[in-house]
Formats: structure tokens, C-alpha cells, sequence
């Protein structure tokens, strides 16, 4: 089993829901998961030609030190810095990155994509390679933004795809939630499926 396999398969076990809603994934407090999020966010872009991890305040932070040292290379340490406006400036350190670095950014949720694409274009900016994305756990896809994700948020919801098919055949409203999973058209037919028969 991969390290991604692994963390995919720990993910799905600890993480918590608040009714529908993803509560939290305690994955900064289940060693397990903390020993496999390195090598399995590296995984996802290998191989990879990347000599910073990029991590944002405060989450990427934590994450972003996994994945670079089992990458053998440094950290790029993105400050969010409020402005008196509501705002939020994205800072690096000075010179970094510049023309010839390569960047790869990590994070655990990537729901919008917004803050990762400022990331991007933060980091291009200063002459540097965009390289991609590697996420714990997406709700979409992301143009632009060469994202991959241990999970999407479907899979940590439903647990497999027969859960999902059984789901949505119960609840022919959610075959919205089938194209986040698979863009390609898809035909579902619903029998009489029931989760208390398997």
C-alpha cells in the first residue's frame, strides 16, 4: 500500500461530521496520519522536480515541513497579513522565491481554490515555477491551479462510490454531487438499493 493509499484510508476513519457539514479531520492530532502526510502529499505530484514546499499560515505551516523533508527540499513560508480593511496580503520572506525555484504548495482543504490561486500567482510573480497543489482533502477541481488531492469531499462523505450510488438513488436531488466526483457523463441506474442489504 502507498503512503497516499494509506493516508486516504486514515483520513476516511478519523475524520469527524457535524451533520453534514466536515467538522474536522484531526489529522494534526492522529500520529499515523502525521507520519504518512509527507511522503503521501509528495506522492500525489512525484515525480516531482520541486526544491520549495509552500505552505500557507496557519495549517500549511504544519504540512508543508512533512512534505519537504521527505522531498529532501526547503519550505516556503506563505504570512497571511491582515489589513485594516478586512483584507488579507499574502507575503513571502524577502527573495523568495525568485527565477529559477521550483514551487509546489500544500494544504489540507482546498475548498474554493481562492487562496491558492493568489498563492500561485504570489509565486509566479517573482519569476519563480508554479509546479501544482497537493491537498488533504478538495471540493473541486480548480483550474489553473494543477491540484491533487488525497480525497475529494464526496469520498470522505459517502466512503465509497456504492455509498454514494445508494445515496443518490435515494435522493435523485444530489445527482448534482455525481459530476464533482467524475466530470464525465455518467448513467446511474437505481435499483432497489438499500444500505441495510449489503
Amino acid at each position: 500500500m502507498t503512503a497516499a493509499e494509506a493516508a486516504r484510508r486514515r483520513l476516511r476513519e478519523t475524520t469527524v461530521w457535524s451533520g453534514d457539514r466536515l467538522a474536522t479531520l484531526h489529522w494534526w492530532s492522529d500520529a499515523e496520519l502525521l507520519r504518512l502526510l509527507g511522503p503521501a502529499l509528495a506522492e500525489l505530484h512525484a515525480p516531482s522536480e520541486a526544491n520549495l514546499v509552500a505552505g500557507a499560515q496557519s495549517s500549511g505551516y504544519l504540512l508543508a515541513p512533512l512534505t519537504a523533508t521527505t522531498l529532501g527540499v526547503g519550505m516556503l513560508g506563505i504570512q497571511k497579513l491582515p489589513r485594516p480593511d478586512g483584507s488579507i496580503t499574502l507575503a513571502t520572506a524577502t527573495e523568495m522565491p525568485g527565477p529559477g525555484d521550483r514551487v509546489l504548495l500544500v494544504d489540507d482543504v482546498v475548498e474554493t481554490g481562492a487562496q491558492a490561486l493568489a498563492i500561485r500567482d504570489l509565486v509566479t510573480s517573482t519569476g519563480a515555477e508554479w509546479l501544482g497543489a497537493a491537498a488533504m482533502v478538495t471540493y473541486r477541481d480548480v483550474p489553473g491551479l494543477n491540484l491533487k488531492a488525497l480525497v475529494h469531499i464526496d469520498e470522505l462523505r459517502y466512503g465509497s462510490f456504492l455509498d454514494l450510488v445508494v445515496d443518490l438513488c435515494a435522493k435523485p436531488a444530489m445527482l448534482g454531487s455525481l459530476t464533482a466526483i467524475d466530470p464525465e457523463p455518467r448513467s446511474v441506474s437505481c435499483l432497489n438499493l438499500d444500505r441495510r442489504s449489503r
